[in-house]
């Protein structure tokens, strides 16, 4: 796709400070069509993830030296969340940064002492440790996307990288391995309204408003207050109608403690017949959710003793992201099987048992992000369940999406 010129970029947004978020944004200018390309362009930085090692650090130290760090540094000035919280990974992969940086240093100035003259490597290694360096090694970590479909690179881009998140965006990113980044429109925008995208992939979006919000913390240091944070009801929390063949759903409150005397306050009644969930549904609910994800955050271990609890979870309320979790994990288990099959009809057979857990997966976060993110389905699988496809698992993913 050939990159939008500056005009007709500078048409549909302008980059202003944020009302909600109190740093720069992009704000609309005019209404923007789902399936419109709001922007396109070259990113400022692209190096390697994950970046650690000493390679890597001299990799990064010869990327972010001079200019481009310069512009990083005064790009993302406004926007980087370096807020130095404790809990934040990046500011310890910071301090392990700075740590190696320091010994690199302390090991070149020592050779250099003993040999009299110091050689180009150890020239190199004493420059190391450059604080604007380092600050801007963690600006990346702030302010990058990693790229698609291998995650191989982290890219940080002029104006994309302005963009604030949200948990139910109206925009989308696109950062490939190579060439330019882009924001996609995926929801209707009003002038006027913040262009937002979602720091999380979608596998990581559908989950319960508490995990996302220890996610958001734990890498970006804030907490998100978007429409879908800010809800009484958790719609990743989504509990099939205890009422027989009703379709609906009920959805437990992201603040639900799980041993209220009022558990049945905190359960919205089913959004299809309208019928209100009994404090014993509720607490069986919770007892069973709270089991099926202590098993779930064990992945790939135990799997085999989470199976019948998880696929009786699933089978009951498909909705729920647990289910959706749990599917996921099927569907990379069978699909690894299937690379071991003795014959080539097992293999076949597997492939197409992986694809219909993988269906499952995607039906389940995509029931919660809508039907704007269908355009997405290739990366959104590459994320739940990256498969090989047989061509008789290509038509059983084609019926099912």
């Amino acid at each position: 796709m050939a990159a939008f010129s500056e005009t007709s970029a500078s048409a549909l947004f302008a980059v202003e400070l944020s009302q909600r978020y109190g740093s720069e944004g992009l704000i609309a200018k005019q209404a923007i069509l789902p399936g419109s390309r709001i922007l396109s362009e070259p990113p400022l930085v692209r190096l390697p993830h994950p970046a650690e090692g000493d390679y890597t650090l001299s990799m990064m130290h010869k990327h972010l030296d001079g200019e481009v760090k310069d512009r990083l540094l005064q790009n993302c000035q406004g926007h980087s969340l370096c807020h130095g919280t404790a809990e934040s990974q990046h500011l310890l992969d910071y301090q392990k940064w700075t740590a190696l940086a320091l010994e690199r240093q302390t090991q070149a100035l020592e050779a250099e002492k003993a040999n009299g003259v110091p050689d180009s490597e150890s020239k190199v290694k004493i420059r190391t440790f450059d604080q604007s360096v380092l600050d801007a090694m963690l600006v990346v970590c702030f302010n990058s996307f990693l790229s698609q479909p291998t995650n191989c690179f982290q890219l940080v881009y002029p104006t994309i990288s302005k963009s604030n998140h949200s948990c139910v965006p109206n925009a989308q990113v696109n950062a490939p391995d190579e060439g330019d980044g882009e924001i996609v429109c995926i929801k209707p925008i009003q002038p006027g309204e913040e262009i937002t995208v979602s720091y999380l992939c979608d596998a990581n979006l559908a989950q319960s408003i508490g995990r996302r919000q220890k996610m958001l913390a734990g890498n970006w240091e804030f907490t998100c207050g978007c429409p879908r944070c800010s809800t009484l009801q958790d719609d990743a929390r989504a509990f099939s109608c205890p009422v027989p063949e009703c379709p609906g759903r009920c959805m437990i409150s992201g603040n639900c403690p799980g041993d209220s005397d009022e558990l049945a306050d905190l359960v919205g009644s089913c959004g299809h017949c309208g019928t209100a969930p009994g404090y014993d549904a509720v607490e069986a609910w919770l007892t069973s959710e709270k089991e099926v994800e202590g098993m779930v955050d064990e992945l790939p271990e135990g799997l085999f003793k989470a199976w019948a609890p998880c696929n009786d979870f699933a089978a009951e309320h498909p909705s729920h992201w647990l289910s959706g979790h749990w599917k996921q994990h099927l569907a990379t288990h069978t699909r690894d099987e299937a690379h071991e099959a003795e014959s080539e009809e097992e293999k076949q057979a597997l492939f197409v048992e992986a694809e219909e857990h993988c269906a499952a997966a995607l039906r389940c976060v995509q029931g919660m992000l809508g039907p704007a993110r269908r355009g997405s389905e290739g990366r959104l699988r590459s994320w739940l369940c990256p498969l090989t496809k047989s061509p008789a698992a290509e038509s059983t993913i084609a019926s099912e999406l």
